[in-house]
């Protein structure tokens, strides 16, 4: 038996389980892509859970067999991929945040998710600059997907492989995603940590069963 599909994308079998997803092109007054940003998080893979965990939902239905497998087979959390692009180039911050919009203006986006910067701040100022392939900085603030410098008119790509403070997608569902200027990432009287003004770019997360990345 089938069983009736994955929460809300009704009856019958979906090819793979779901992502949390987004996609956004931003474009000046002549129709070129000047700022643009994609992100998939998706359950960290491990072969033998993941097969043992599928196989159980084609048996009892699939909304149960993938509640199986999700225990089972992604114990290890979440990871990630992030793809930027921007004709200026300059030092950023990605960070995950509490709301999102298809603006990103600061007071759409809210405080980044997490909480506030270690004690002193100097855990975040001390880590990494590079371009293209990034991977995830030990002493980052949990919601920081990365802290790094892009060069212009390049396309950056990131993979974190370990979302440190989240385990499961639902905590992300809903939530954005936003690139700020490093020197617009402020913390308020409040000891949380927002982008200043308008980000460069920025994104809401939602389910999908198609991985979105810019360049396709």
């Amino acid at each position: 038996m089938h069983g009736l599909g994955y929460g809300p994308y009704g009856a019958g079998l979906v090819p793979h389980p779901p992502v949390l997803s987004c996609i956004q092109r931003f474009e000046d007054a002549d129709s070129n892509v000047v700022n643009s940003l994609s992100v998939n998080i998706k359950a960290s893979e491990v072969g033998a859970g993941y097969g043992a965990g599928y196989g159980a939902g084609h048996g009892a239905g699939y909304g149960a067999g993938y509640g199986v497998g999700l225990g089972a087979g992604f114990g290890h959390g979440l990871e990630a991929q992030v793809n930027v692009f921007s004709t200026t180039g300059s030092p950023i911050t990605i960070a995950l945040t509490e709301n999102a919009a298809t603006e990103c203006a600061s007071d759409k986006y809210g405080n980044f998710m997490g909480g506030s910067f270690p004690m002193g701040g100097m855990g975040y100022g001390g880590y990494g600059m590079g371009h293209g392939m990034g991977f995830g900085h030990h002493g980052k603030p949990v919601g920081v997907l990365a802290k790094t410098t892009i060069s212009p008119n390049m396309l950056a790509s990131f993979h974190i492989d370990h979302l440190a403070g989240f385990s499961t997608l639902s905590e992300l569902a809903g939530r954005g995603v936003i690139v700020c200027a490093t020197e617009n990432v402020v913390m308020g009287m409040n000891g949380h940590t927002y982008c200043k003004g308008s980000g460069i770019s920025c994104c809401a997360l939602h389910y999908s069963h198609e991985e979105q990345h810019l360049g396709q």
